[in-house]
């Protein structure tokens, strides 16, 4: 099956983990691995920056 997803939380999830976490393969919902199994096409990853946690500092927050 030919599928673009539009959202993924996997990256967002990877800067939170504690341990080390590769795209290539990992338990998480989305890999490279399941997404050539499944035929996807595309995949846009998606994450979250609490812009409080850098006090509103842009350039701080894009280096961390």
């Amino acid at each position: 099956m030919n599928l673009i997803d539009l959202h993924c939380d996997t990256a967002f999830l990877m800067s939170v983990i504690k341990e080390p976490i590769e795209l290539r393969q990992n338990k998480l919902c989305v890999d490279l691995i399941k997404m050539k199994e499944a035929g996807s096409m595309a995949q846009f990853f998606a994450s979250f920056l609490h812009m409080k946690r850098f006090d509103g500092n842009f350039t701080k927050a894009y280096e961390a």
